[in-house]
Formats: structure tokens, sequence, C-alpha cells
């Protein structure tokens, strides 16, 4: 009961009385606690009498309720610092809070041939905040020969609303919404994999997702509102190969473009992204590691006034040494070029972002087991 969430000197609208402000001179100490009940029952029957197909079809059923809230914190007056117990009067989630969700699933793997296969279904969901929703799925994997594959797939799939977004009550900060709908998406994909070798290989793929009813609460009010619509397309370039008996390379690059609702390049998506990894075996005890990653610039909200977040490269290098099966030295070198890494922090919010992760550090490790 004693987390520190928010530092002293930290002043907020009174939550009886929003006219007034108070003053945290210590800051805000506060114990938060949900318990939550689950129950769920799923049925699932497969049919593979038929030729070349396997048939599944199924149900799945989940109860989820909240049967007990516990809030307490600094007293939100701003008459004490002590703590006061807000479980009943001011609880941070509805005490109530309760979901049904409902999912019926079809779907039928067809072996055409030997070189194609074919996978389409379809899910019928439906929740206690929305009507039932259509999300079917259709897949195409052609085997060209021993090394090489080609895939096409088209999915329409949703997320439903998280607890916190629906559910939150009496804080500034976030505003539950329990109208929420789920969000949507339908994605496309087409690939081509190359194979050197069993764990060894080349892949190239294109991508479209255009997303609906994107939940957040980016507005004045800090309210989660199905809002926002986007558009998502690019490609991904992955390699994973060994560069002679002792050197493995694995390397990744993609590419991201589109678009939001106001037309605008989507925010906090960086364009462009690389990383990599070589791992060398120096002696049958000895071997380095160096590891490398790039994240372009990213955009803001357009009416998000702070600048762009900066790109940034990140480097870490690793030395490990095993004796025998039970001594293990290790020594890690974190973020080798002192980058300032950031994650952003939503509008209305922290002015100066998330700081992701400490500057250049050193990591030793010694494991020896008795």
């Amino acid at each position: 009961m004693d987390t520190h969430y928010a530092p002293a000197g930290l002043v907020v609208p009174n939550p009886f009385d929003p006219s007034q402000l108070v003053l945290y001179q210590k800051g805000l100490y506060g114990f938060f606690q949900a318990r939550q009940r689950s129950i769920y029952a799923k049925l699932r029957l497969t049919y593979t009498r038929w030729p070349g197909h396997t048939i599944a079809l199924g149900s799945r059923v989940s109860k989820e309720k909240t049967y007990s809230v516990t809030t307490i914190t600094t007293d939100k007056s701003g008459s004490s610092d002590t703590l006061v117990n807000y479980s009943q009067s001011f609880p941070f989630l509805n005490p109530k809070a309760k979901r049904l969700s409902l999912i019926y699933f079809f779907s039928d793997t067809f072996e055409y041939s030997p070189n194609l296969s074919l996978y389409y279904g379809l899910n019928l969901e439906k929740n206690s905040q929305s009507d039932y929703i259509f999300n079917p799925r259709l897949s195409l994997v052609y085997q060209i020969d021993a090394d090489n594959i080609a895939k096409a797939s088209y999915a329409k799939s949703q997320r439903d609303p998280s607890w916190q977004e629906l559910f939150t009550m009496n804080n500034i900060t976030k505003v539950g919404n329990p109208n929420l709908r789920p969000e949507r998406v339908h994605a496309l994909e087409a690939s081509f994999i190359h194979r050197f070798s069993t764990d060894e290989f080349l892949q190239a793929s294109l991508f479209f997702l255009r997303n609906k009813d994107l939940i957040d609460n980016i507005n004045l009010e800090h309210r989660y509102l199905n809002k926002q619509e986007q558009m998502l397309y690019g490609f991904e370039l992955e390699l994973s190969k060994m560069l002679d008996t002792y050197t493995k390379l694995y390397a990744n690059y993609s590419f991201v473009d589109g678009k939001n609702t106001r037309g605008d390049h989507p925010a906090n998506v960086a364009r462009h992204m690389l990383k990599g990894y070589m791992l060398r075996k120096l002696t049958p005890n000895l071997s380095v590691s160096l590891s490398a990653r790039y994240v372009g610039k990213k955009c803001r909200f357009d009416f998000d006034t702070r600048k762009p977040l900066k790109s940034y490269s990140q480097c870490d290098f690793g030395l490990f040494y095993t004796l025998s099966d039970t001594f293990h030295f290790s020594l890690s070198a974190k973020n080798i070029l002192d980058a300032r890494i950031k994650y952003p922090s939503p509008p209305y919010t922290y002015v100066e972002d998330y700081l992701a992760m400490k500057g250049r550090s050193f990591i030793f490790s010694l494991v020896w087991e008795l």
C-alpha cells in the first residue's frame, strides 16, 4: 500500500470539486487491486474423412466478472497525507463489471495437390458490448519446389476492448466507456520464402492493413472512444543465414507507410526499421555477439504541437564463456552508442515522453551451479 504513483508536488483538480485544485505535497501513494473471475467452455469437432480436407467447427463461450475492487490512496481532498480507503465511495474500476463473449467458428484445410493447399474459415463473434461480427479468413500456400514457397492470405479479425478501456472509473486521465465497439482489422499479406537449409531462409513480404474503430483516449476528456481509422502498407525483408560453420547472421528490414482518418501518416509509426545480429563462435567455449537496431523518425498526431520523435540507433555487444555444464560467464554492453531512446507519450500527458531505456550500461553475469 506504499506504491508511489505520482511525484511530490503534484497538483490536480479535486475529484469531489473540480473547481478546486489539490496539492499532494508528498506525492500520490496508493494500492489498487481488482479480482476477476473468468469461466469459459469450448467445443471443437474435427472431421477428416473427406479426402484432402480437415474440417473443424465449434464454439467458445466465456463469462468474465469483477467481484472485488480495492482502492486505497492518499486523501483525495488534500486535507492530509494519510491513506484513505475509497473502495466503496470512489473505486478505480466498476465493481459490477462483467462481459459475456460468444464465438462460433468453422475452418477447412484443403490439400488440393502436393504443391498447393488452401485454408479458409469463418468466425462469428459477439460480446456484451457488440452485435455479431463476421470474421472470414483465407490463405493459399504454393510449394514451388523444395526450396521455394509462395504464400498469400486475407483475414478479418477484431480486438475486444480491454477491461481498463471499458470499466475504469474515477480517474481524470483514463475514463472508461462501456459502450465501446471492438477494433476491427482487414489484413492482406503476400510472401515469398527461399530456404537455404532447415534453419536458413530469405523471406520477402508485402502487407496491407486497414484498421477501423481504433480505441484511444487522446482527447481533452481522456475518455476512451472508437474514433480512429488507419491504413498501413509496406514490405518486410528477413534473412537468417550461416556465413560459415561458426558465424550466424540475422537481419530484418521493414518499411511502413499509410494514412489515418485525416489523411496524415499514422502517428508514432516509424517508416524505416532495421535490426540484426551476428553470433560468432570463437572457440568451443567462447562466443561473441553484436546486435544493432535502427528506428526512423516518428510523426505526432496533427494536433500535437511537440516535435517529431527523432530516429535513433542502438548497438549491444555480448561475450559468453562456458567452462562446463555448471559454470557460465557473460559480459554484456548495452546501448554502446549511448542513444537517448524514447517512447512517445500520448498528447495531453507527458511533454517529454517516456524514457525507454538507460544510457550505456554493462552487465556481468557469473553462474556456478554446485
